[in-house]
């Protein structure tokens, strides 16, 4: 769970600095799903790959989906 809101903090920390929109896009929403995959790993059993799944969309298909229908 920690590793996973270590994660959430390091990928939002883009959005802080840059004025790039796709690396605040991805920022945003790498936060978001670590964030969501660090709460489900609080609530659930050690090892059930939600969290893993979570973590995957929020960082990789939901901000190239987001980029994509941006076209940047």
């Amino acid at each position: 769970m920690l590793f996973r809101l270590g994660c959430a903090v390091f990928a939002l920390s883009p959005t802080l600095v840059t004025t790039l929109t796709p690396h605040r896009i991805w920022g945003i929403c790498a936060a978001l799903g670590y964030a969501v995959a660090a709460e489900l790993a609080r609530w659930s059993r050690p090892w059930n790959g939600r969290g893993a799944v979570a973590a995957l969309l929020g960082s990789v298909v939901v901000p190239l989906a987001l980029m994509i229908a941006a076209g940047g």
